[in-house]
Parts: structure tokens; C-alpha cells; sequence
């Protein structure tokens, strides 16, 4: 079984990959980032579209090389105050949403504080303190994550996102199994 965790982004989307036997999925495979950068010289609209379409294409093609996922753990946004902004990531939301409803995913999203509460025991824990949880957690992540440089933030919430993920369906399965 494969899992694909998501930080969501327009400039820079992170994603992460586990495998596991069974139910659950914690052994790391792989991660990165998708970047996307402004195109200079045409239309705000035209570029928007064209690093939508880059997002597309690199979604797909971690499908296409490392799937098949049986599930999505994605991390929420706190949405900003700034329209631009919001439309953007929301557009890389359908992107990625699309992809899952396309595979017929399940997929879980959590509010950013909560993922980092639960990885970490602080709802405003740094993406840096979420980074070395993970890299405790998943130590054959860390050379991965270290090649990534500046970036390895984007992955490692990805991989966050993707290990709280597993933790809570196995807590909601062991929930529903014990008896009242």
C-alpha cells in the first residue's frame, strides 16, 4: 500500500510518499517539491494558467512513476488575507483534488495547526521543528530531504502530513473495533 501526502502550494507545492504492509503506511519512499515561478513579460492570467498546467503535469507524473496511492493526507491552508493569494492555492487544491477523485483516492485534509499538534505538541510549531520530527521518524528520509535544501520544508510537511495521516485512521479503526 502507498500513500502521497501533500503540502499544498502554488509556488511551491511539497509532496511525500509511504508504503507499508497491511493498514498502514510508514516506511518512507520518496519526496520533493513542485516549484512553479512568475513568467515574466505576459498576462497575470496566462501565468497563472501555465504554472497550474506545470503543477498538472508533475502531479501526474508522480503518479505515473511512483503510484499506485491508495490515499491522500493532504494539509490544509490558513487561508491569507490576500484574494491573489487564496485563488492561487486554491486553484493547486482542484489540481490535486482532481487527481485523487480521477484514481478514486481516499484522501484526508487537517487544518495546519492540528497536523502540527499532533506531530510535534504545538499547534504553532515551526516548519523546521515539524522537519526534524520527521526526519526522527522517517531516518531514511533525511539524505532525501537534505538534497532538497531550502525547499526540504515543503517535504517534510508533506511527510508530516502523510504520517499523522496513517496514525489517524489507525486510531479511528482501533476506535471502531472496540466495543462500547
Amino acid at each position: 500500500m502507498r500513500v502521497l501526502g501533500i503540502d499544498i502550494g502554488f509556488a511551491s507545492l511539497g509532496w511525500g510518499i509511504l508504503e507499508g504492509d497491511g493498514e498502514k503506511a510508514d516506511r518512507f519512499v520518496a519526496c520533493g517539491v513542485i516549484e512553479t515561478e512568475k513568467t515574466q513579460g505576459i498576462a497575470k492570467a496566462i501565468d497563472s494558467e501555465l504554472r497550474a498546467l506545470d503543477i498538472a503535469r508533475e502531479v501526474e507524473t508522480i503518479i505515473v512513476r511512483l503510484g499506485p496511492f491508495d490515499r491522500l493526507h493532504i494539509e490544509g491552508v490558513s487561508w491569507t488575507r490576500d484574494a491573489k493569494v487564496t485563488g492561487k492555492i486554491g486553484m493547486a487544491f482542484g489540481i490535486v483534488f482532481s487527481a485523487a477523485a480521477r484514481h478514486r483516492w481516499i484522501v484526508n485534509q487537517f487544518p495546519p495547526k492540528t497536523l502540527k499538534y499532533r506531530l510535534t505538541g504545538s499547534a504553532s510549531a515551526s516548519k523546521t521543528t515539524v522537519l526534524r520530527v520527521v526526519s526522527n521518524l522517517l531516518p531514511a528520509s533525511v539524505p532525501t530531504l537534505k538534497s532538497l535544501g531550502y525547499r526540504r520544508e515543503h517535504a517534510g510537511d508533506a511527510l508530516g502530513a502523510a504520517l499523522w495521516g496513517e496514525a489517524y485512521l489507525a486510531k479511528r479503526r482501533e476506535a471502531e473495533s472496540d466495543p462500547p
